[in-house]
């Protein structure tokens, strides 16, 4: 088996490179085999005993009872109770499954194909627009699945690589290898599940990214290099981040681009630029706006107070059970607001690249984020929607993972502010 061995020189080399197309495949395998791994795997555990107990007590009544009533009621309801176990079990993958997949087919930038190049310290990922470093210390989590390798930037945040992507044992083995050199024990969960079948993706031309240094690759360097003088050695997001609902409303500087970066080779100025960073406190405020803004967060919120006006109503005329309403109103209303809180602070601090300033630069037909992992060139037109808020520009890569731009960081420039605002009117996004 090929073991990577540490080279303590620089700049490192590369040990190797995949190619990598999520499809709606990956993402459900990778939703269906996350709830039977870790702890999660006691709900499939617990589920199995209840099949094996209700089926047994049905065998037992259709075999024992002679009253034909008790025999058909005692089946109905087990039948029932384990329909109902099932769906329990079923519904969180199913639901990731079809929220990670309706954020595949609205983005086209989750369906570009992304080439990935593993080196002794980091993992580099590049698109045809796009150039994001991870460095292997700042990496929060990985895990491997069966079908995949799920590698955790920050909290709520995956970048997937399925195992069909490799293109044997061995490269499998060299991966694992790094990821058992380089990653901390502590931030890595490995099964080293053998490949059964390997399905690179390839580029339409036929040849695999691996066989040679892509222009696109050269491309997107030379850009980053010309905008930044230097890749900084810093930052977590990268390409293929898919978010839970749980952290919905990350940032996405580093979202997969798809368009222009090509663009960036010509002295074409930009119709507007600035730099800023985000704070903690105003990334968890930004989280509460767009939870509570949406239909998902209005209705949930709207069945919570209407549960504490009945509650309350109870106690004061001392009717009914009013506590039965309280538990539920409570769950609705505190559950969401804490979880955004402490998610949110989590996510921030350890998000890297979230707290360090980035440079965005406007143009008429895209717009390029400047960050401290790699640079990315977006345009308008793959974008989900454009949002103005009170406090800040919202532009979203998917539903979920939106680039941020503060208000604040035009006091002072008001002009500036119009100038955006009418620019991003002109895409047909925006709505006057």
């Amino acid at each position: 088996m090929p073991e990577y061995v540490a080279d303590t020189g620089e700049p490192m080399k590369e040990v190797l490179s995949l190619n990598v197309r999520i499809t709606p495949k990956d993402l459900k395998e990778f939703s269906f085999a996350k709830y039977r791994s870790g702890i999660l795997i006691i709900r499939f555990i617990l589920c199995i005993v209840i099949t094996v107990i209700l089926s047994a007590g049905m065998a037992i009544a259709v075999l024992m009872f002679e009253d034909t009533e008790t025999k058909s009621f005692t089946v109905t309801a087990f039948s029932i109770m384990l329909v109902i176990a099932w769906m329990l079990y079923l519904i969180p993958p199913f639901s990731q499954y079809m929220r990670l997949l309706a954020s595949h087919r609205k983005s086209s930038l989750l369906r570009v194909l992304q080439h990935y190049r593993i080196y002794g310290d980091r993992l580099e990922s590049y698109s045809k627009d796009e150039k994001v470093a991870l460095y292997w210390k700042d990496i929060y989590y990985v895990q491997e699945l069966r079908p995949c390798f799920a590698i955790y930037p920050a909290p709520g945040m995956v970048v997937l690589i399925p195992r069909r992507c490799f293109e044997s044992q061995d490269q499998l083995d060299l991966f694992i290898s790094v990821l058992e050199s380089e990653v901390s024990r502590k931030k890595v969960r490995l099964k080293k599940y053998r490949l059964r079948h390997s399905n690179p993706d390839r580029y339409e031309n036929g040849m695999t990214e691996g066989s040679r240094d892509t222009e696109g690759c050269r491309d997107i360097a030379g850009a980053e290099t010309r905008e930044t003088g230097a890749f900084r050695e810093a930052g977590t997001d990268m390409g293929h981040a898919l978010n839970g609902a749980e952290n919905a409303q990350g940032t996405a500087g580093d979202e997969n681009a798809h368009g222009s970066a090509g663009t960036e080779n010509t002295p074409e100025q930009p119709v507007l630029e600035t730099e800023f960073s985000i704070g903690r406190d105003e990334y968890i405020r930004m989280r509460y706006r767009l939870y509570y803004t949406r239909p998902q967060g209005l209705v949930l919120t709207a069945v919570g107070v209407l549960l504490a006006a009945l509650s309350s109503m109870g106690f004061i005329l001392g009717t009914g059970k009013p506590w039965l309403a309280l538990v539920p109103a409570l769950v609705l209303l505190l559950y969401p607001a804490l979880a955004l809180y402490f998610a949110g602070r989590k996510h921030f601090n350890m998000n890297m690249a979230l707290q360090k300033p980035r440079t965005m630069k406007f143009y008429p037909d895209r717009f390029v984020v400047l960050h401290p992992s790699g640079v990315a060139s977006i345009r308008y037109c793959d974008l989900v929607k454009i949002r103005e808020e009170k406090a800040a520009f919202l532009l979203f890569v998917t539903d979920h993972l939106v680039h941020i731009i503060p208000k604040r960081v035009f006091d002072g420039r008001e002009d500036d502010a119009k100038v955006l605002r009418d620019l991003l009117r002109s895409t047909g996004l925006l709505k006057q």
